[in-house]
């Protein structure tokens, strides 16, 4: 059984949003490329292995495109956010990752992002196919290909470290 999204009620909810005003409410800076990396923060999600393997190899060509990471999701493994955040103080990420916690409601988030990294070895992901529902393609791994079509929604990347090209 699959995941649902009602794609009718989400339709209505965004009609007549305005996607500027929404995105400089959450901090987003016009001309920056919001890349939403959505999920609690725990070990199966992978947020370690996209911050050393994906965003800090190619940091200075994000900081150059404008690019901004906003991992999204609350916290449910207090060492592992430990461990994320010493890595992004070590590498240097802090002006491009930004770690606003668990969202209640997510749709201004939907609304605002331009893309969604999906690191995780999930298969069909509710926060894909509402990602696809509200318009954002997103660069996940291959496990997430009944959510992301290649080449039309997004990109499918067999390893985390392959996500890097494609965003």
């Amino acid at each position: 059984i699959y995941n649902g999204v009602d794609v009718a009620r989400i339709r209505a909810l965004i009609a007549g949003r305005d996607r500027a005003a929404e995105r400089a409410s959450l901090g987003i800076a016009a001309g920056e490329v919001a890349v939403g990396v959505i999920g609690t923060i725990v070990p199966f999600k992978l947020q370690v292995e996209m911050l050393r393997d994906v965003i800090a190899p190619y940091a200075d060509r994000f900081r150059a495109a404008k690019v901004r990471f906003h991992f999204l999701g609350g916290v449910k493994d207090e060492a592992y956010s430990e461990k994320c955040r010493a890595l992004v103080e070590e590498l240097g990420l802090g002006d491009i990752t930004l770690w606003p916690g668990y969202i209640a409601d997510m749709t201004p988030w939907l609304v605002a992002l331009d893309l969604v990294a999906f690191p995780a070895p999930e298969g069909t992901a509710r926060t894909l196919l509402e990602a696809a529902v509200f318009g954002i393609p997103a660069v996940a791994r291959s496990t997430s290909r009944e959510a992301v079509l290649d080449g039309e929604n997004g990109a499918l990347c067999a390893e985390v470290k392959d996500l890097a090209e494609p965003l």
